[in-house]
């Protein structure tokens, strides 16, 4: 696994890499334990929500996966 940090102008960058299994992102989410596991959307939400961040990955099977956190430098006013 490797992390990294930039900024740029305008936004900070938080990248998580790991060269796992991967997986397919088209696939549908099997949970066997009747539970609904909605952990990324929360995240993405709450990104968005509170300082008009982005959360995105990308994963491919067998070359591993790559998370990135977007979050801009200006405040989100809120209302």
């Amino acid at each position: 696994m490797k992390l990294a940090t930039r900024e740029y102008p305008e936004h900070y960058e938080i990248t998580v890499t790991d060269d796992g299994p991967g997986f397919d992102p088209e696939a549908p989410v099997l949970a066997d334990d009747g539970r609904d596991h909605i952990g990324i959307t929360n995240v993405r939400d709450r990104l968005a929500q509170l300082s008009g961040g982005a959360l995105r990955i990308r994963s491919e099977p067998g070359k591993g996966t790559v998370v990135t956190i977007e979050i801009p430098k200006k405040q989100v006013k809120r209302t």
